[in-house]
C-alpha cells in the first residue's frame, strides 16, 4: 500500500531532517524557516496546527485505526493487515514529532519563560508531553534527555520508557505550575490559542487529564499495580474535565487545505476514498439503537434510510420506541468515514470529557467499586452520545430521515435506550470480568479514530478484537495485536548504535516485542 504524507499550510514549516544526524537535525537557533525571532503567538498557532494535523490526526492515528481494526483499506499491505515498515513510521517520528512539534515546543517554552509569558510555556509543555507520550507508547524507549541538542549530542542516547514517563509527568507538573504562577507578562494567549482561546483553567484541566491517562497506562507495568495507579487516576481526574464544555478539540474549516485531516486523507478524493470502517466496528455501533452508526460511517447508498420504522407506521405517527437505526444502509468497504470526524469542517478531538469519565470508571473497577464504576461508565457513554448528537443534522437524509430527525423525542428515546443497556450492567448481575470487557468495548467505540484506542487494546488485553489476516499471522503465526511500531528508518541510518542497542530487530518481527508498560507477565 502506498502510504501518503499529508501536509498542511501552517506558520511553521517542517523539513525532512533526521533526529540523529548533525547535518540533518534541525537547529532551532539557525533555521531560517523557523527562527527564534518568531513571536510566541506565531509559534503557538503554528505548533498547534502542526500537532493537530500531522500527529493527532496524522500517521499515528491512521496506523492505530488500522491496528485496532477500526478502519480498513482494501489493498494488500495495509495498516489493518499490520503491514507497517520502518519507512512508514519515519514521518511520525522524525519530521512531525521530533522536528515539527517537539523541537518547537522546546523553543516556545524557553523563549516564553525568558519573557515571563508562562501561559505560552505551559501550553507548549502540555503539547510536548502529549506528543512524547505518543512516541514512547508507539516505540518504547526513545531519545529524550539528549534530544534537541545536536551540538552536544549528535547521536542521542535512548531513555527507557520508564524514564520518559517520569519526564512526561515533570513536563505536565511544570505546565500546571506555570498556569498557577501569578507572575505573568501582560501578553497572554488569546486568539493564537486555537484550542481554548487562552482559557488557562481549561488547559490546567487538560494537563491533569493527560496525567490521568498516563497513570492508567502503567496499571500493568513492571513494578506498578492497578490499585495504586487507579488511585492516582482518581486524584488526577478530580482536577480534570467536568463536562463536554471542557473538551479539547481542534476545529477545522471548509477552506482549501484547512479541512479536517481525516476528510483530506479518506473522503475528499485528495488521497484516497477507500478507507472505511470495518465490519468489526460496524458491529460494535449497531447494537441497541446506537446513533453513532450513522455518524462513524456514511451510507453505502444515499437513497437508503438511516432509520428504520415498522412497515405499518408512518414517519409522522411512529412512536419513538419504534424507531431504530438501519444497519443495512451501511457497509464496510463501501461506506466512507462519517460526518462526526471526517467531514470537511469536523472537529478533531485532542482530549475529551468522555475519556476522562472512562478513566474514572476503569479506576473504580480496579479498586473493586463496581457499582460506582458503572455509574461513571454510563456518564462516559452519555457524554460521547451528547457530543455526537448534533452531527446527525449533517448526514445524508431521505424524507424518512428528515421526518425522524424533526422530532427530537425520537433521538431522545434512542439515546436513553442505549444508556439503559449500559447503566444496568452491574445491577443485572454481570460478572466483573465481563463488565470490564464491556467497559473497554464502550471506550473503544468512543475513541474511534484515536491513537489512544491502540494503547487501550494493548494494555487491557481484553480480546475485544482479533486481527484479520495480519502479516504477523502469516509470517509468525501470531494472532494478537501488533505490540509496537518498528523503529524508523532514519534512526537505523543516522543513529544505528543507539537504536540497535534497544534489541528491537528490523522488519515485521519488531512488532512482536512489547513496550515496557506492556511487558509484565
Amino acid at each position: 500500500m502506498k502510504k501518503i504524507n499529508i501536509y498542511i499550510l501552517s506558520l511553521l514549516l517542517v523539513g525532512a531532517f533526521s533526529l540523529s544526524s548533525c547535518e540533518q537535525l534541525l537547529d532551532v537557533n539557525e533555521d531560517p524557516i523557523n527562527p527564534t525571532e518568531a513571536t510566541e503567538e506565531q509559534l503557538l498557532t503554528g505548533l498547534q496546527s502542526n500537532f493537530s494535523f500531522q500527529v493527532i490526526g496524522g500517521i499515528p492515528a491512521r496506523m492505530a485505526a488500522g491496528l485496532t481494526q477500526q478502519t480498513e483499506y482494501p489493498v494488500v499491505g495495509s495498516y489493518d493487515n499490520y503491514f507497517i515498515t520502518e519507512n512508514d513510521v519515519d514521518g511520525f517520528w522524525n519530521n512531525y514529532s521530533y522536528v515539527g512539534v517537539m523541537s518547537n515546543c522546546k523553543t516556545l517554552s524557553e523563549q516564553a519563560i525568558a519573557k515571563n509569558k508562562n501561559y505560552h510555556a505551559a501550553i507548549a509543555k502540555i503539547i510536548w508531553a502529549q506528543n512524547m507520550s505518543m512516541i514512547t507508547d508507539a516505540f518504547g524507549s526513545a531519545p529524550f534527555s539528549q534530544a534537541w541538542q545536536p551540538e552536544l549530542y549528535p547521536f542521542p542516547a535512548y531513555d527507557t520508557q520508564e524514564e520518559i514517563y517520569i519526564n512526561l509527568h515533570r513536563l505536565l507538573d511544570e505546565a500546571i505550575a506555570h498556569i498557577d504562577d501569578t507572575n505573568q507578562a501582560a501578553e497572554v494567549p488569546t486568539t493564537d490559542d486555537l484550542i481554548y482561546g487562552g482559557d488557562m483553567q481549561k488547559w490546567r484541566k487538560y494537563a491533569y487529564g493527560l496525567k490521568a491517562r498516563l497513570y492508567m497506562h502503567l496499571s500493568n507495568a513492571p513494578g506498578h499495580d492497578a490499585a495504586t495507579q487507579s488511585q492516582l487516576v482518581l486524584d488526577a481526574v478530580a482536577q480534570s474535565f467536568q463536562s463536554n464544555d471542557d473538551n479539547a478539540i481542534y476545529q477545522y474549516s471548509s477552506q482549501l487545505l484547512q479541512e479536517n485531516p481525516w476528510n483530506q486523507y479518506a473522503v475528499s478524493d485528495r488521497w484516497n476514498t477507500f478507507t472505511s470502517a470495518t465490519n468489526k466496528h460496524k458491529s460494535a455501533v449497531s447494537r441497541n439503537r446506537d446513533i453513532r452508526l450513522l455518524l462513524h460511517m456514511t451510507k453505502a447508498n444515499t437513497n437508503r434510510d438511516a432509520f428504520a420504522i415498522p412497515r405499518e407506521a408512518t414517519p409522522e405517527t411512529v412512536a419513538p420506541s419504534d424507531v431504530s437505526t438501519n444497519g443495512q444502509a451501511y457497509s464496510a468497504g463501501t461506506s466512507l468515514l462519517g460526518v462526526l470526524y471526517a467531514d470537511t469542517d469536523s472537529p478533531l478531538p485532542w482530549l475529551m470529557y468522555s475519556e476522562i469519565q472512562f478513566l474514572k470508571a476503569e479506576a473504580l473497577f480496579h479498586l473493586g467499586r463496581l457499582s460506582e464504576s458503572n455509574i461513571e461508565l454510563t456518564e462516559a457513554v452519555r457524554a460521547d452520545l451528547q457530543f455526537a448528537r448534533p452531527f446527525l443534522s449533517r448526514i445524508s437524509k431521505t424524507p424518512l430521515d428528515e421526518a425522524i430527525l424533526a422530532n427530537p423525542a425520537n433521538i431522545d428515546f434512542m439515546i436513553d435506550f442505549y444508556l439503559g443497556s449500559v447503566e444496568t450492567l452491574i445491577p443485572n448481575g454481570m460478572s466483573a470480568n465481563s463488565y470490564y470487557i464491556q467497559l473497554m468495548q464502550q471506550k473503544y467505540i468512543a475513541t474511534f479514530l484515536s491513537f489512544e484506542a491502540y494503547n487501550d487494546l494493548r494494555r487491557a488485553d481484553t480480546d475485544i478484537i482479533a486481527p484479520n489476516g495480519s502479516v504477523l499471522k502469516d509470517r509468525f503465526d501470531y494472532d494478537g495485536i501488533a505490540l509496537r511500531f518498528p523503529y524508523p528508518s532514519s534512526e537505523w541510518q543516522y543513529n544505528p548504535r543507539n537504536v540497535g542497542a534497544q534489541n528491537v530487530p528490523l522488519g515485521f518481527s519488531s512488532m512482536l516485542i512489547p513496550v515496557w508498560w506492556d511487558s509484565a507477565e
